[in-house]
């Protein structure tokens, strides 16, 4: 398994947008591009910004370009 993943918690099926960034040494700003770009999906649930875990395994897996 990819390091990336490896740094979240194994329970976890959403990751919040630091939790993202961080273990994927990424900064919002580059964060928030992808996702304007529909290259990394999110959840918008009650005001949160949410990842889901595939989402995460797939940027990990160098499956984001």
């Amino acid at each position: 398994m990819n390091k990336i993943i490896t740094q979240f918690d194994n329970l976890k099926i959403c990751y919040s947008v630091e939790e993202f960034c961080r273990a994927a040494s990424i900064g919002r700003t580059f964060f928030y591009r992808m996702v304007a770009t529909k290259k990394i999906k999110i959840i918008k649930l009650a005001g949160r910004t949410l990842i889901p875990r595939a989402e995460a395994e797939r940027f990990a897996n160098g499956e984001v370009q």
